[in-house]
């Protein structure tokens, strides 16, 4: 038989001595001695393999003792059922642990009727199983963990790539809708630069010219007060010659003429520099206007200044997103590739995890078909047991009746051993009496001669 099932399975794993079972059962802090191995029962087995199941698939025992109400709701009586229902649904479980560590021959026999032999095999899959997982299992965290990271990494650079797209998206929306304003603001910026080039300009020669002429100003002030103080000198000698005796009035005349005429030129100089004086202060008060519009005009280019030099720093601050988006692009790309990997290495294994399921569903049909027919012999068995049930209630039934006689009987022939007992103890007493009167009548005979 168990040639049968070594045939059948295919043993990838080493089979561990006794003592090797031991130790590892003892690591895993799994109840479990020797007698389990030599004499193994079905609800020790059953408990060790409960163990398994809830360190290997995290299935608790109590889960079993659940099943699902659908199936409840289909049976007529499921109280009946429950307890096979457990079992089912525990073997259902643990076949598929079984399957995936190796052991394909696994069957509701070795729950039941365990073999000594076929469990130490099944331990030592469970066993070396358990000691792979061990070893792998910190790299697996490993990578989970990575793998956790990198998507969170991933999930922050794609929100954040999606945030630089839309402040790029809105800047462009924005500079498009600015577009027109702003060329339409560096077309007046050229005109305005232009006209103030013009204007610093002519406020650079009028200024000269207005210092000239507020020389020329001061200077024929200067010539019109010495021609007055001339004059009024003239004059007190004119007061003081008056008095005197001519001896030559011609000269004297033409010396006032003189005078005269160069009062008079004086005069007309002054009032000519005055007239200029006017006009350029006309001027100057002309140009303040100018140079409060001019200030006007580069208090506006100043603010233009600013918001182009704003402008330039979103540019910048664009070109910088632009190259921190194409670093976290790169980033990306990298994490990409790095995920590509991980869904190769992903699918590699859900490749082999869809075999296995394949193999599982295989081996799930021929299951399904032993446990069809293990249910057919169960409910054989289960008849077969009915009856046998009934004939053994009746055979209860006979011997109750059977013992009631039996007491009945042994009551009236305890009774008739009593009554027995007094005959016998009366006959004895008799007896002993006739063989005293015996001995005593021989003994008082006479010998014959």
């Amino acid at each position: 038989m168990e040639g049968g099932r070594q045939s059948k399975a295919s043993y990838i794993y080493p089979t561990l001595k006794p003592s090797e079972i031991l130790i590892c059962m003892r690591d895993l802090q799994i109840p479990f001695a020797e007698e389990d191995l030599t004499k193994p029962t079905a609800l020790r087995l059953a408990l060790v393999y409960e163990a398994f199941v809830d360190i290997f698939m995290g299935i608790p025992k109590e889960q079993f003792e659940q099943p699902p109400e659908g199936v409840l709701d289909m049976l007529e009586h499921p109280e009946i059922h429950m307890s096979a229902l457990t079992q089912m649904s525990f073997f259902s479980k643990l076949n598929k642990l079984m399957i995936e560590i190796g052991v394909d021959d696994f069957n509701l026999r070795d729950l039941l009727k365990p073999e000594p032999t076929h469990v130490r095999r099944i331990l030592s899959a469970l066993i070396n199983f358990a000691k792979f997982r061990e070893e792998r299992m910190a790299m697996y965290e490993q990578y989970a963990q990575k793998t956790e990271e990198y998507n969170e990494e991933k999930n922050q650079l794609e929100h954040h790539y999606q945030e630089l797209a839309e402040k790029v998206n809105n800047i462009k929306l924005q500079r498009a809708e600015e577009e027109p304003a702003i060329k339409k603001l560096n077309g007046a910026n050229s005109d305005w630069t232009r006209g103030l080039k013009e204007l610093k300009r002519q406020q650079i020669a009028l200024s000269s010219e207005i210092e000239n002429l507020k020389k020329k100003r001061d200077e024929l002030n200067d010539s019109l007060t010495n021609v007055q103080f001339l004059v009024m000198n003239c004059k007190q000698d004119s007061e003081k010659v008056r008095s005197l005796i001519v001896h030559s009035p011609e000269k004297l005349v033409q010396q006032l003429e003189e005078l005269s005429n160069t009062l008079s030129a004086t005069k007309n100089n002054i009032a000519t520099s005055e007239k200029r004086v006017r006009e350029m202060q006309s001027k100057i008060d002309m140009m303040f206007f100018v140079e409060q519009d001019v200030l006007a005009s580069i208090k506006l280019l100043e603010e233009c200044e600013v918001e182009m030099n704003k402008y330039d720093q979103a540019l910048q601050q664009v070109d910088i997103e632009k190259e921190e988006i194409e670093k976290k692009e790169a980033e990306l790309r990298d994490l990409t590739i790095k995920e590509q990997q991980l869904n190769r290495q992903l699918a590699a294994s859900q490749e082999k995890i869809n075999r296995l399921q394949k193999h599982q569903s295989i081996k799930r049909g021929s299951i399904e078909n032993k446990l069809k027919s293990l249910r057919e012999e169960y409910d054989v068995i289960s008849n077969e047991r009915t009856t046998v049930q009934a004939k053994i209630d009746d055979y209860r039934r006979i011997a109750d009746e059977m013992e009631a006689k039996t007491v009945e009987l042994r009551r009236s022939m305890e009774v008739e051993m009593s009554l027995i007992q007094a005959e016998y103890t009366k006959l004895t007493g008799q007896v002993e009496y006739y063989q005293n009167q015996l001995i005593q009548a021989i003994t008082k005979r006479p010998y014959a001669p």
